[in-house]
């Protein structure tokens, strides 16, 4: 790892409990639609975890020593989603391939949604 992890206090934890709730809000402000409830009830835990557990170095999102396979652990595929899951998905969508696609919602979950 190259960062050593400092517990959080309770103070700082709250904190960024808060910021996550925050940020949530907002984004699904922007977006225009969204249910924040299940967004909000896992601030904490979420906060807890990255403020205070697990060890993780956001300029080094690869580092095979981070605690990823925490958060992992539930998704059938073993790895949590990257970025490129979601934009791949939203390409097939946009293009030509989708054009008999209607009405559908596509998880984009690691197969939580089957599970």
């Amino acid at each position: 790892m190259s960062q050593v992890r400092v517990q959080a206090t309770a103070a700082e934890i709250r904190a960024g409990a808060k910021a996550i709730r925050r940020r949530n809000i907002e984004i699904v402000h922007a977006a225009g639609l969204g249910h924040i409830g299940g967004d909000l009830s896992a601030a904490d835990i979420l906060a807890t975890l990255y403020l205070g557990v697990l060890r993780i170095d956001p300029e080094h999102p690869d580092d095979p020593e981070r605690d990823l396979r925490t958060l992992a652990e539930g998704v059938p595929l073993g790895r949590m989603g990257k970025p490129a899951d979601i934009a791949e998905t939203a390409v097939f969508l946009a293009s030509d391939a989708s054009s008999f696609v209607t009405g559908l919602v596509v998880p984009v979950d690691g197969g939580l949604t089957v599970a």
